[in-house]
Protein backbone atom coordinates (compact mmCIF):
# COMPACT_ATOMS: atom_id res chain seq x y z
CA UNK A 1 0.00 0.00 0.00
CA UNK A 2 1.74 3.48 -0.88
CA UNK A 3 2.41 6.06 1.69
CA UNK A 4 -0.40 8.88 1.77
CA UNK A 5 1.46 12.30 0.36
CA UNK A 6 0.69 15.08 2.28
CA UNK A 7 1.48 18.51 1.78
CA UNK A 8 1.58 21.69 4.22
CA UNK A 9 0.50 24.08 1.22
CA UNK A 10 -2.74 26.22 1.93
CA UNK A 11 -3.87 27.82 -1.00
CA UNK A 12 -2.26 31.30 -1.21
CA UNK A 13 -3.81 33.30 -4.19
CA UNK A 14 -1.25 36.47 -3.84
CA UNK A 15 1.06 33.58 -5.22
CA UNK A 16 -1.17 31.81 -7.43
CA UNK A 17 -2.01 34.71 -9.35
CA UNK A 18 1.68 35.49 -9.33
CA UNK A 19 3.36 32.62 -10.73
CA UNK A 20 1.57 29.42 -10.56
CA UNK A 21 4.14 27.27 -12.71
CA UNK A 22 6.22 28.10 -9.59
CA UNK A 23 3.44 26.89 -6.96
CA UNK A 24 2.57 23.58 -8.84
CA UNK A 25 6.91 23.02 -9.51
CA UNK A 26 6.86 22.71 -5.35
CA UNK A 27 3.95 20.78 -4.97
CA UNK A 28 4.83 17.99 -7.62
CA UNK A 29 7.99 17.12 -6.19
CA UNK A 30 5.51 16.11 -2.96
CA UNK A 31 3.79 13.95 -5.02
CA UNK A 32 0.98 13.97 -8.39
CA UNK A 33 -1.81 13.92 -5.72
CA UNK A 34 -1.63 14.91 -2.79
CA UNK A 35 -3.55 15.66 0.65
CA UNK A 36 -3.74 18.90 2.15
CA UNK A 37 -4.81 19.07 5.62
CA UNK A 38 -5.20 23.05 6.08
CA UNK A 39 -7.11 22.85 2.63
CA UNK A 40 -9.14 19.52 4.38
CA UNK A 41 -8.98 18.12 0.00
CA UNK A 42 -6.63 16.32 -2.18
CA UNK A 43 -4.88 18.29 -4.72
CA UNK A 44 -4.96 16.98 -8.43
CA UNK A 45 -1.51 17.60 -10.11
CA UNK A 46 -0.98 15.59 -13.24
CA UNK A 47 -2.38 15.15 -16.18
CA UNK A 48 -2.96 11.71 -16.11
CA UNK A 49 -4.46 12.27 -12.91
CA UNK A 50 -6.71 14.86 -13.63
CA UNK A 51 -8.19 13.01 -16.08
CA UNK A 52 -8.59 9.62 -14.60
CA UNK A 53 -10.65 11.93 -11.94
CA UNK A 54 -12.72 13.55 -14.65
CA UNK A 55 -13.58 10.69 -15.77
CA UNK A 56 -14.65 8.44 -12.67
CA UNK A 57 -18.47 8.69 -12.71
CA UNK A 58 -18.06 7.57 -9.01
CA UNK A 59 -16.63 11.20 -8.07
CA UNK A 60 -19.53 14.02 -8.29
CA UNK A 61 -19.50 17.83 -8.47
CA UNK A 62 -18.72 19.49 -5.63
CA UNK A 63 -22.21 21.37 -4.13
CA UNK A 64 -21.00 24.78 -4.14
CA UNK A 65 -24.71 25.71 -3.04
CA UNK A 66 -24.51 24.24 0.30
CA UNK A 67 -21.36 26.03 0.63
CA UNK A 68 -23.33 29.09 -0.26
CA UNK A 69 -26.26 28.37 2.42
CA UNK A 70 -24.17 27.95 5.29
CA UNK A 71 -21.92 30.90 4.64
CA UNK A 72 -25.64 32.66 4.14
CA UNK A 73 -26.26 31.52 7.55
CA UNK A 74 -23.72 32.19 9.30
CA UNK A 75 -23.18 35.14 7.97
CA UNK A 76 -26.36 36.54 7.62
CA UNK A 77 -26.04 38.03 4.18
CA UNK A 78 -27.79 35.82 1.64
CA UNK A 79 -26.57 34.74 -1.97
CA UNK A 80 -29.62 34.58 -4.11
CA UNK A 81 -28.39 36.10 -7.02
CA UNK A 82 -24.79 34.12 -7.00
CA UNK A 83 -26.85 30.60 -6.44
CA UNK A 84 -29.19 31.65 -9.28
CA UNK A 85 -26.36 32.36 -11.74
CA UNK A 86 -24.30 29.68 -11.02
CA UNK A 87 -27.29 27.02 -11.03
CA UNK A 88 -27.42 27.66 -14.54
CA UNK A 89 -23.42 26.55 -15.39
CA UNK A 90 -23.64 23.36 -16.06
CA UNK A 91 -20.23 21.89 -14.66
CA UNK A 92 -21.55 23.47 -11.62
CA UNK A 93 -24.80 20.84 -11.46
CA UNK A 94 -24.47 17.05 -10.95
CA UNK A 95 -27.11 14.70 -11.56
CA UNK A 96 -30.85 15.35 -13.81
CA UNK A 97 -29.98 19.36 -13.16
CA UNK A 98 -26.35 19.05 -15.10
CA UNK A 99 -28.22 16.55 -18.12
CA UNK A 100 -30.85 19.18 -18.29
CA UNK A 101 -28.34 21.92 -18.73
CA UNK A 102 -26.30 19.96 -20.90
CA UNK A 103 -29.01 19.55 -23.16
CA UNK A 104 -30.20 22.61 -23.28
CA UNK A 105 -26.75 24.57 -23.86
CA UNK A 106 -25.80 21.82 -26.78
CA UNK A 107 -29.20 22.68 -28.25
CA UNK A 108 -28.91 26.63 -28.04
CA UNK A 109 -25.49 26.86 -29.18
CA UNK A 110 -25.91 24.38 -31.98
CA UNK A 111 -28.83 26.39 -33.37
CA UNK A 112 -26.92 30.14 -33.26
CA UNK A 113 -23.41 28.59 -34.00
CA UNK A 114 -23.20 30.26 -37.98
CA UNK A 115 -25.18 33.47 -36.95
CA UNK A 116 -22.60 34.24 -33.82
CA UNK A 117 -19.58 33.29 -35.73
CA UNK A 118 -20.72 35.76 -38.46
CA UNK A 119 -21.64 38.48 -35.91
CA UNK A 120 -18.08 37.34 -33.82
CA UNK A 121 -16.00 38.04 -37.15
CA UNK A 122 -17.49 41.13 -38.25
CA UNK A 123 -17.28 42.72 -34.01
CA UNK A 124 -13.41 41.08 -34.09
CA UNK A 125 -12.50 42.64 -37.51
CA UNK A 126 -13.65 46.11 -36.08
CA UNK A 127 -12.41 45.87 -33.08
CA UNK A 128 -9.00 45.01 -34.53
CA UNK A 129 -9.16 47.45 -36.62
CA UNK A 130 -9.51 50.24 -34.23
CA UNK A 131 -6.59 49.19 -32.53
CA UNK A 132 -4.73 49.29 -35.56
CA UNK A 133 -5.95 52.63 -36.30
CA UNK A 134 -5.39 54.49 -32.97
CA UNK A 135 -1.85 52.28 -32.76
CA UNK A 136 -2.32 51.78 -29.18
CA UNK A 137 -4.79 50.23 -26.43
CA UNK A 138 -5.82 47.79 -24.13
CA UNK A 139 -6.03 44.49 -25.49
CA UNK A 140 -7.68 42.84 -22.03
CA UNK A 141 -10.84 45.77 -22.31
CA UNK A 142 -10.68 46.51 -25.53
CA UNK A 143 -11.25 43.57 -27.57
CA UNK A 144 -10.66 40.01 -24.82
CA UNK A 145 -13.44 41.24 -22.91
CA UNK A 146 -15.96 42.96 -25.06
CA UNK A 147 -15.83 40.42 -28.58
CA UNK A 148 -17.53 37.52 -27.12
CA UNK A 149 -20.40 40.39 -25.88
CA UNK A 150 -20.56 41.99 -28.68
CA UNK A 151 -21.23 39.05 -30.76
CA UNK A 152 -24.06 37.57 -28.23
CA UNK A 153 -25.44 41.27 -28.35
CA UNK A 154 -25.80 41.51 -32.02
CA UNK A 155 -27.64 38.27 -32.98
CA UNK A 156 -30.09 39.11 -29.58
CA UNK A 157 -31.08 42.17 -30.69
CA UNK A 158 -29.80 44.11 -28.29
CA UNK A 159 -28.85 47.63 -28.82
CA UNK A 160 -25.38 48.98 -29.19
CA UNK A 161 -25.42 51.24 -26.18
CA UNK A 162 -26.61 48.13 -24.12
CA UNK A 163 -23.93 45.92 -25.49
CA UNK A 164 -21.34 48.21 -24.52
CA UNK A 165 -22.82 48.79 -20.98
CA UNK A 166 -23.01 44.99 -20.36
CA UNK A 167 -19.54 44.24 -21.90
CA UNK A 168 -18.07 47.23 -19.64
CA UNK A 169 -19.96 45.17 -15.91
CA UNK A 170 -19.51 41.78 -17.32
CA UNK A 171 -15.69 42.41 -17.37
CA UNK A 172 -15.25 43.51 -13.73
CA UNK A 173 -12.25 41.12 -11.91
CA UNK A 174 -14.09 37.86 -11.38
CA UNK A 175 -17.54 38.69 -12.61
CA UNK A 176 -19.31 35.60 -10.66
CA UNK A 177 -15.67 34.63 -9.63
CA UNK A 178 -16.03 33.39 -5.76
CA UNK A 179 -13.57 31.81 -3.20
CA UNK A 180 -15.65 30.25 -0.50
CA UNK A 181 -15.51 32.99 1.92
CA UNK A 182 -17.81 35.51 3.59
CA UNK A 183 -16.46 38.68 1.97
CA UNK A 184 -15.26 37.19 -1.75
CA UNK A 185 -19.20 35.72 -1.80
CA UNK A 186 -20.74 39.30 -0.69
CA UNK A 187 -19.16 40.50 -3.40
CA UNK A 188 -19.74 38.22 -6.32
CA UNK A 189 -23.77 37.90 -4.97
CA UNK A 190 -23.74 41.80 -5.47
CA UNK A 191 -22.19 41.71 -9.09
CA UNK A 192 -24.60 38.70 -9.88
CA UNK A 193 -27.72 40.58 -8.34
CA UNK A 194 -26.51 43.66 -11.15
CA UNK A 195 -25.77 41.89 -14.32
CA UNK A 196 -29.33 39.87 -13.68
CA UNK A 197 -30.93 43.27 -13.03
CA UNK A 198 -29.33 45.23 -16.55
CA UNK A 199 -29.54 41.56 -18.27
CA UNK A 200 -33.68 42.09 -17.58
CA UNK A 201 -34.28 45.66 -18.45
CA UNK A 202 -32.18 45.12 -21.93
CA UNK A 203 -34.33 42.41 -22.87
CA UNK A 204 -37.28 44.67 -22.50
CA UNK A 205 -36.09 46.94 -24.49
CA UNK A 206 -34.40 44.31 -27.27
CA UNK A 207 -35.66 43.40 -30.59
CA UNK A 208 -37.65 39.74 -30.69
CA UNK A 209 -35.24 37.88 -32.65
CA UNK A 210 -34.65 34.60 -34.00
CA UNK A 211 -32.09 34.06 -31.13
CA UNK A 212 -34.38 34.80 -28.28
CA UNK A 213 -37.25 33.16 -29.32
CA UNK A 214 -35.10 30.17 -29.94
CA UNK A 215 -33.76 30.16 -26.67
CA UNK A 216 -37.65 30.31 -24.76
CA UNK A 217 -38.16 27.04 -26.91
CA UNK A 218 -35.29 25.51 -25.69
CA UNK A 219 -36.22 26.02 -22.41
CA UNK A 220 -39.97 25.23 -22.69
CA UNK A 221 -38.32 21.57 -24.34
CA UNK A 222 -36.17 21.22 -21.15
CA UNK A 223 -39.10 21.90 -18.85
CA UNK A 224 -38.00 24.93 -18.04
CA UNK A 225 -40.97 28.32 -17.48
CA UNK A 226 -40.22 30.30 -20.38
CA UNK A 227 -40.22 33.67 -18.45
CA UNK A 228 -38.51 37.27 -18.97
CA UNK A 229 -36.72 36.48 -15.66
CA UNK A 230 -35.61 32.47 -17.15
CA UNK A 231 -34.02 33.93 -20.44
CA UNK A 232 -32.19 36.89 -18.70
CA UNK A 233 -30.99 34.00 -15.65
CA UNK A 234 -29.61 31.68 -18.96
CA UNK A 235 -28.38 35.10 -20.88
CA UNK A 236 -25.81 35.73 -18.12
CA UNK A 237 -24.48 32.69 -17.53
CA UNK A 238 -24.33 32.15 -21.46
CA UNK A 239 -22.60 35.15 -21.88
CA UNK A 240 -20.32 34.89 -18.48
CA UNK A 241 -19.20 31.84 -19.45
CA UNK A 242 -17.85 32.11 -22.90
CA UNK A 243 -16.70 35.63 -21.90
CA UNK A 244 -14.69 33.72 -19.29
CA UNK A 245 -12.82 31.32 -21.55
CA UNK A 246 -12.41 33.69 -24.06
CA UNK A 247 -10.23 36.48 -22.43
CA UNK A 248 -8.84 34.25 -20.11
CA UNK A 249 -7.40 32.48 -22.86
CA UNK A 250 -6.27 35.65 -24.80
CA UNK A 251 -5.14 37.59 -22.57
CA UNK A 252 -3.12 34.72 -20.31
CA UNK A 253 -1.74 33.20 -23.90
CA UNK A 254 -0.61 36.86 -25.18
CA UNK A 255 0.92 37.68 -22.01
CA UNK A 256 3.02 34.50 -21.93
CA UNK A 257 4.38 35.09 -25.94
CA UNK A 258 5.46 38.90 -24.78
CA UNK A 259 7.32 37.11 -21.99
CA UNK A 260 9.04 34.71 -24.20
CA UNK A 261 9.70 36.68 -27.35
CA UNK A 262 10.38 40.14 -24.73
CA UNK A 263 7.28 42.29 -25.31
CA UNK A 264 7.49 42.09 -28.79
CA UNK A 265 5.70 39.93 -31.32
CA UNK A 266 5.63 39.22 -34.85
CA UNK A 267 1.96 37.42 -36.17
CA UNK A 268 2.72 36.87 -39.38
CA UNK A 269 5.54 34.29 -38.28
CA UNK A 270 3.05 32.07 -36.59
CA UNK A 271 2.26 29.13 -37.59
CA UNK A 272 -1.18 27.95 -39.66
CA UNK A 273 -4.24 28.69 -36.70
CA UNK A 274 -5.30 25.31 -36.49
CA UNK A 275 -1.89 24.51 -35.56
CA UNK A 276 -1.36 26.82 -32.89
CA UNK A 277 -4.70 26.75 -31.40
CA UNK A 278 -4.43 23.59 -28.95
CA UNK A 279 -1.14 25.20 -28.01
CA UNK A 280 -2.97 28.48 -26.91
CA UNK A 281 -5.49 27.03 -25.27
CA UNK A 282 -3.09 24.32 -23.26
CA UNK A 283 -0.57 27.50 -21.54
CA UNK A 284 -3.69 29.74 -20.94
CA UNK A 285 -5.76 27.46 -19.17
CA UNK A 286 -8.33 30.37 -18.22
CA UNK A 287 -10.31 27.55 -15.96
CA UNK A 288 -8.02 26.97 -13.07
CA UNK A 289 -9.98 24.78 -11.19
CA UNK A 290 -12.27 21.71 -10.98
CA UNK A 291 -13.68 20.16 -7.51
CA UNK A 292 -14.89 16.48 -7.48
CA UNK A 293 -16.37 14.66 -4.23
CA UNK A 294 -15.83 11.12 -3.80
CA UNK A 295 -18.93 8.77 -3.23
CA UNK A 296 -17.35 5.84 -2.54
CA UNK A 297 -13.12 5.04 -2.04
CA UNK A 298 -11.15 5.13 -5.49
CA UNK A 299 -7.73 5.33 -5.98
CA UNK A 300 -6.01 7.83 -7.98
CA UNK A 301 -2.83 8.42 -8.49
CA UNK A 302 -1.87 5.96 -6.46
CA UNK A 303 -3.66 7.63 -3.55
CA UNK A 304 -6.74 6.01 -2.04
CA UNK A 305 -9.47 8.62 -1.97
CA UNK A 306 -12.23 7.93 0.79
CA UNK A 307 -15.63 8.30 0.78
CA UNK A 308 -16.65 12.00 1.14
CA UNK A 309 -13.18 13.68 0.47
CA UNK A 310 -12.95 16.58 -1.58
CA UNK A 311 -10.39 16.87 -4.81
CA UNK A 312 -9.52 19.62 -6.14
CA UNK A 313 -8.11 19.48 -10.07
CA UNK A 314 -5.69 22.47 -11.04
CA UNK A 315 -6.62 22.12 -14.98
CA UNK A 316 -3.09 24.88 -15.41
CA UNK A 317 -1.08 22.03 -13.43
CA UNK A 318 -2.58 18.90 -15.60
CA UNK A 319 -1.62 21.37 -18.67
CA UNK A 320 1.93 22.10 -17.95
CA UNK A 321 2.46 18.61 -16.31
CA UNK A 322 6.03 17.48 -17.16
CA UNK A 323 5.56 14.34 -17.82
CA UNK A 324 3.22 14.83 -20.48
CA UNK A 325 5.00 18.01 -22.28
CA UNK A 326 8.36 18.58 -23.35
CA UNK A 327 9.17 21.74 -22.31
CA UNK A 328 5.54 22.35 -20.62
CA UNK A 329 6.51 26.20 -19.50
CA UNK A 330 7.20 27.09 -23.51
CA UNK A 331 4.37 27.53 -26.24
CA UNK A 332 5.26 24.87 -28.82
CA UNK A 333 2.78 23.88 -31.33
CA UNK A 334 5.20 20.40 -30.97
CA UNK A 335 2.95 19.62 -27.31
CA UNK A 336 0.15 17.58 -27.85
CA UNK A 337 -3.48 19.07 -27.01
CA UNK A 338 -4.39 19.61 -23.17
CA UNK A 339 -7.05 19.70 -20.76
CA UNK A 340 -8.66 23.16 -21.74
CA UNK A 341 -11.93 21.98 -21.54
CA UNK A 342 -11.99 18.80 -18.98
CA UNK A 343 -12.83 15.53 -20.35
CA UNK A 344 -15.56 13.16 -19.19
CA UNK A 345 -19.31 13.15 -18.67
CA UNK A 346 -18.77 17.41 -17.18
CA UNK A 347 -16.39 17.91 -20.47
CA UNK A 348 -17.35 21.70 -21.61
CA UNK A 349 -20.32 21.76 -23.89
CA UNK A 350 -19.31 25.01 -25.75
CA UNK A 351 -15.81 23.84 -26.78
CA UNK A 352 -16.19 23.66 -30.58
CA UNK A 353 -17.47 27.10 -30.88
CA UNK A 354 -15.01 28.74 -28.41
CA UNK A 355 -12.34 26.89 -30.89
CA UNK A 356 -14.31 28.65 -33.81
CA UNK A 357 -13.76 31.59 -31.86
CA UNK A 358 -10.35 31.71 -31.03
CA UNK A 359 -9.49 30.87 -34.88
CA UNK A 360 -11.25 34.16 -35.93
CA UNK A 361 -9.17 35.76 -33.30
CA UNK A 362 -5.86 34.22 -34.45
CA UNK A 363 -6.49 35.05 -38.09
CA UNK A 364 -7.20 38.17 -37.39
CA UNK A 365 -4.10 39.07 -34.93
CA UNK A 366 -1.91 37.35 -37.93
CA UNK A 367 -3.11 40.23 -40.24
CA UNK A 368 -0.77 42.49 -37.95
CA UNK A 369 2.79 42.93 -39.00
CA UNK A 370 4.09 43.66 -35.19
CA UNK A 371 2.17 43.75 -31.54
CA UNK A 372 3.94 45.22 -28.51
CA UNK A 373 3.77 45.23 -25.14
CA UNK A 374 3.26 48.25 -23.32
CA UNK A 375 3.65 49.07 -19.11
CA UNK A 376 0.37 48.40 -17.37
CA UNK A 377 -0.55 44.73 -18.02
CA UNK A 378 -2.48 43.63 -14.36
CA UNK A 379 -4.13 40.21 -13.86
CA UNK A 380 -7.30 39.95 -12.85
CA UNK A 381 -8.27 39.07 -8.80
CA UNK A 382 -10.39 35.57 -9.49
CA UNK A 383 -9.52 32.11 -7.86
CA UNK A 384 -11.84 29.94 -10.39
CA UNK A 385 -10.69 31.89 -13.68
CA UNK A 386 -7.76 33.86 -14.67
CA UNK A 387 -7.13 36.41 -17.50
CA UNK A 388 -5.63 39.81 -17.42
CA UNK A 389 -8.14 42.45 -16.93
CA UNK A 390 -5.15 45.24 -18.28
CA UNK A 391 -2.84 44.53 -21.14
CA UNK A 392 -1.87 47.69 -22.64
CA UNK A 393 -0.30 47.04 -26.08
CA UNK A 394 0.85 49.06 -29.60
CA UNK A 395 0.00 47.71 -32.84
CA UNK A 396 0.58 47.94 -36.40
Amino acid sequence: MSVKAITEYHYNSTEMLADPDQVFDRLRAEGEVVWSPKMRRWLILSEAAAKAALRDRSLRVYDVFKAFDHIASLSGNPLDELATVTSWIPFLADDQRHKQLRLLFAKVLNGILEPYLKAYEDASSEMIAALKSVGTGDFATGYADRVHVEAFGRICGISAEDRLAFASLASSDGAVDFAVRVVTLVEANDRAKALLSQMVKILERAEDTALIRLIGKRLREAGIEDTLQSRAEFLVALTLLGRDTLAGSLTIWLAEMFDAENGRLQPGTWPETSAMLDEVLRVSSAVQIVNRVALKPVTIGGQKIEEGEILMIFLPAANRDPRSFECPHRFSVAHAPGLPFGVGPHACVGKQMTYKALQITLRHLSTLSEITARPGRQLADGRNTRKYSKLPITVR
